[in-house]
């Protein structure tokens, strides 16, 4: 884990969710937004890849780190549901950074996660929010990647893989976005200096879906491209 002013290079972990703001209770009346809380699902693991092409679907890998650790480590009647996110760098080398946030029981199907995962793309594409920070790193950086919360489906290509009772893997092609592109080839330069975090939820629209939580969250620290890993994902 990373802890601040130690020296390290590829860390991770979970900042509190009150490093981010979300929209309160009464949002469709007063705009506020509030401190998130805690989030729905803890950061287990992060998979750092690198190929020479997109790395897709990769939670249904016999050999990746969802079926071999975490469903199989937990497999019997307490099996958690894996939400994982897969962040797609193209380029002359492709990279992707994963993060897995198994839940700790199943989302209830009325629930604005739980229509999120049974429902369609169309609605999926409508709500995944993102919201980054830049927790440490230069100026020009942080302006860069400013702190708006993000539409993911919007603005950017994204597919989704899921077995209905494991995982759902949402898979976001950053290359599918020259601006968003520009912007990370950018941060990439920067990235052996950066602490990066970001959290990830769904929309809340009416008042029965808010205030919105937090799925979960993730810093990264001090990440070393050379040091993404290729043979576990050929």
């Amino acid at each position: 884990p990373f802890e601040a002013g130690i020296k390290s290079s590829d860390c991770w972990c979970s900042p509190d969710g009150d490093g981010f703001r979300v929209r309160g209770s009464n949002y469709l009346r007063d705009r506020k937004k509030v401190p998130a809380g805690q989030p729905l699902a803890e950061l287990v693991a992060v998979d750092w890849f690198v190929d020479y092409q997109r790395i897709d679907d990769i939670c249904s890998r016999p050999a990746g780190t969802c079926q071999r650790y975490i469903l199989t480590t937990n497999r019997g009647p307490n099996t958690p549901f894996v939400f994982a996110v897969n962040i797609q760098v193209p380029g002359a080398r492709h990279f992707s950074i994963v993060y897995y946030y198994p839940l700790a029981r199943p989302a209830d199907a009325d629930s604005l996660l739980g229509r999120f995962i049974h429902g369609n793309d169309s609605f999926r594409n409508a709500r995944l929010k993102l919201i980054p920070r830049v927790a440490l790193g230069p100026w020009v950086v942080q302006r860069a990647v400013g702190t708006k919360p993000l539409i993911v489906g919007r603005a950017l290509k994204v597919t989704y893989h899921s077995s209905p009772n494991n995982y759902m893997e949402v898979d976001i092609d950053i290359g599918s976005s020259t601006v968003a592109n520009n912007i990370v080839r950018f941060v990439l330069g920067y990235v052996r200096t950066l602490v990066v975090d970001m959290c990830f939820l769904i929309e809340g629209k009416r008042d029965d879906e808010l205030p919105e939580q937090l799925i979960g969250t993730s810093r990264v620290a001090h990440l070393e491209p050379e040091s993404a890993d290729r043979k576990s994902v050929v």
